[in-house]
């Protein structure tokens, strides 16, 4: 990766930190320790507390005359497209997670993002105080699930057998954790000083990696003065070629002002993370969109981050090339207080804007869209539905409110049974839904299984004929056709066809014939939609006054109905091609998981880009998928994934086939 041969500028510019890392890791409890020990505040009581964070929140911090916006981002893996689109905005990202080496793998998914997306990143090994393994031991873990070189910032020591204090690996200092407060610089202890020395060396042959000048020195076996080490772990980690790692407790507040000195001298600033996502800045107001939410009495607010010039209400802009005003400006965190104008580096809420929608630039010449985080595939479905009918259209707007917030929330329309299906990542980003639906919409919804799509055809084939005659006063109706009924190729849907000659069918009722048939595929005798078939109008009568469209049209549905009765009717089922994606240390139980769900392995291959993952893809039946995410979470400390797309139909026959058409019938 290139390198610049000088470190941005440092400017009093507005920075943003993502606060990242699995459920249970302490993010909301270090961002409460990181305002308490930078501003000598707890943070909004409003915006944080013992509840699971399930959106984006953001704590505003000043630290050193430095402004600050921490976004909290939530823990639950379904909920991991919140935490992307806040991770693209930011300057850098702290990935918190717990001291043990046994959930390292959780971390992966934002590992790979960052790497992928080039974002600044550190790591902050939380509850250090309870911590068992060894530090190596659980570095080592760490850098199977990261791509850049980890560097140890800090070398934990112990007093009897408790994680005491640490050392500082760039100015070799000690300090001794105190309780609640800032910690006490001690000397080195004595039975880490070989251990600090091995790690001190390690660290600068790390940065030698990326300076020729630190290079030589390191062969020279010169020791770079501290000032040096700072400034060049600082251009390291502005250009995300290195990860540092610290430790800590966030809630004993242990390691806390360590990491603030980091963000603060090691972020880089707004205009070099614009440089990152593409953007050309200027003095007129350029603003990214990465978060939509509907808040009550105030109703859509769409977060921005300022990259250049400046927003205020009613400042006119672009949007995509077109015309577009500011609407009100407002505060993003607690309640929302209006803001006169918001500069470089902010993070503002803006409402009484309709057409934004996140991933949105506000500013932007024209659209592009296109450069924002791609939403997640979905990987569950539920039929959703008001509880009480006249919720019906009230559910309609929540709903479309709901993926405009989440754009790893998907709407479906099955057109067979008229329903309407919610997408997410699993059951609790579902039940979040269910959560926002009653509580801010105030819509009660049950949530259902999805039906299967099944399908039906024919093996064999038949000729039917068959007469329609009705007399009732007046003209009567009058149809008599001949229909060629057989199998068509799989996937081919229906095909018609008239063979009739000499007239005995007008053409004229040609079309209504084909009708007929069509309206029949609808439902055939397993009751299920027809799908696969050739018919063919051989021959025919008509009567000059009684037969009318209506008649022919009758015909052919009763025609098919006697016909495909003796064509050895089967039931198809949906397969659809699945492509998971699991650590490989998990691909042994994930594939009997597969083949215990009636699939069949079509391959396995290293996952693209992911070290230690592996990839598998199967043919599994729809039927069977309904909980595969469940399962493969269940397997792999929920870290597990897939995507599926529709590859054919099946035939399915036995008992399994029978009590599908039985609860249909039913």
């Amino acid at each position: 990766m290139p390198k610049s041969s000088q470190p941005a500028q440092r400017t009093a510019a507005h920075r943003v930190a993502a606060i990242v890392g699995p459920h249970l890791g302490g993010k909301t409890t270090l961002i409460s320790a990181l305002v308490r020990a930078a501003t000598g505040r707890d943070v909004d009581s409003s915006r944080a507390g013992p509840e699971p964070t399930l959106d984006a929140a953001v704590h505003p911090m000043t630290y050193l005359g430095d402004e600050w916006s921490l976004i909290d981002c939530p823990g639950f893996i379904e909920l991991l497209q919140l935490s992307y689109d806040a991770l693209k905005i930011a300057d850098i990202a702290v990935l918190v997670c717990e001291p043990t080496s046994r959930k390292v793998l959780t971390l992966a998914p934002y590992l790979h993002f960052l790497d992928e997306h080039q974002i600044p990143h550190v790591i902050f090994i939380n509850k250090i105080d309870t911590a068992i393994e060894p530090v190596g031991e659980l570095l080592e873990a760490l850098r199977q699930v990261s791509d850049r070189p980890l560097v140890l910032r800090e070398l934990p020591f112990r007093e009897n057998g408790e994680v005491a204090g640490f050392v500082d690996l760039v100015s070799e200092r000690a300090w001794h954790y105190r309780s609640g407060v800032r910690s006490e610089r001690v000397g080195v202890p004595a039975e880490v000083t070989d251990q600090e020395s091995n790690a001190h060396a390690s660290l600068i042959e790390t940065l030698a990696d990326f300076d020729d000048g630190l290079l030589e020195k390191f062969l020279e076996d010169i020791m770079p003065p501290p000032a040096e080490l700072y400034e060049q772990l600082a251009q390291d980690v502005q250009q995300d070629l290195v990860v540092p790692v610290f430790f800590g407790s966030a809630h004993e507040r242990h390691g806390i002002n360590r990491l603030l000195k980091s963000l603060r001298h090691d972020a880089p600033e707004p205009a070099v993370t614009a440089a990152r996502l593409g953007l050309t800045v200027s003095d007129k107001p350029l603003a990214r969109v990465w978060c939509t939410r509907f808040e009550p009495f105030i109703g859509k607010l769409s977060y921005c981050r300022v990259f250049s010039g400046e927003i205020s209400q009613g400042n006119p802009t672009t949007l995509a090339g077109e015309e577009l005003r500011i609407g009100t400006v407002h505060a993003p965190f607690g309640k929302h207080q209006r803001m006169q104008r918001a500069g470089l580096g902010e993070v503002v809420a803006i409402s009484r804007n309709e057409t934004l929608v996140t991933g949105h630039l506000i500013g932007g010449a024209e659209d592009d869209s296109a450069k924002w985080v791609s939403a997640l595939v979905p990987v569950f479905g539920q039929v959703i539905s008001a509880v009480q009918q006249k919720d019906e259209v009230k559910l309609g707007t929540a709903l479309h409110h709901l993926t405009a917030s989440d754009s790893s929330w998907v709407l479906d329309y099955d057109r067979d049974n008229h329903q309407v299906i919610l997408r997410g990542q699993g059951e609790a980003h579902l039940r979040k839904a269910v959560q926002l639906l009653a509580n801010q919409y105030h819509v009660e919804v049950t949530l259902t299984p999805p039906q299967v799509p099944y399908r039906e055809t024919i093996r064999g084939a038949t000729s039917q004929h068959y007469r329609f005659r009705r007399q009732t006063g007046g003209h009567g109706q009058f149809a008599d056709v001949t229909l060629k009924i057989r199998p068509n190729e799989r996937g081919s849907g229906l095909s018609f066809s008239n063979a009739i000659v000499g007239g005995a069918v007008p053409k004229r009722f040609i079309p209504a014939v084909q009708k007929g048939v069509v309206e029949y595929m609808g439902r055939g005798p397993l009751g299920f939609p027809l799908v696969d078939l050739q018919v063919e109008l051989s021959d025919g009568k008509f009567h000059t006054v009684d037969s009318s469209d209506q008649a022919f049209k009758t015909a052919a549905v009763l025609a098919m109905r006697d016909g495909v009765g003796h064509c050895e009717p089967v039931l198809l089922e949906p397969v659809h091609k699945v492509v998971v994606d699991v650590p490989a240390e998990f691909s042994s139980p994930v594939r009997k998981t597969m083949m215990g769900h009636r699939g069949q392995l079509l391959g396995f291959e290293q996952r693209p880009g992911w070290q230690g993952w592996d990839r598998l893809v199967a043919h599994l039946p729809e039927a069977e998928m309904g909980s595969l995410i469940l399962e493969l979470r269940a397997l792999t400390q929920s870290v597990g994934t897939y995507h599926a797309e529709f590859a054919h139909m099946a035939e399915l026959s036995g008992k399994m086939a029978e009590s599908v058409v039985t609860a249909r019938r039913g």
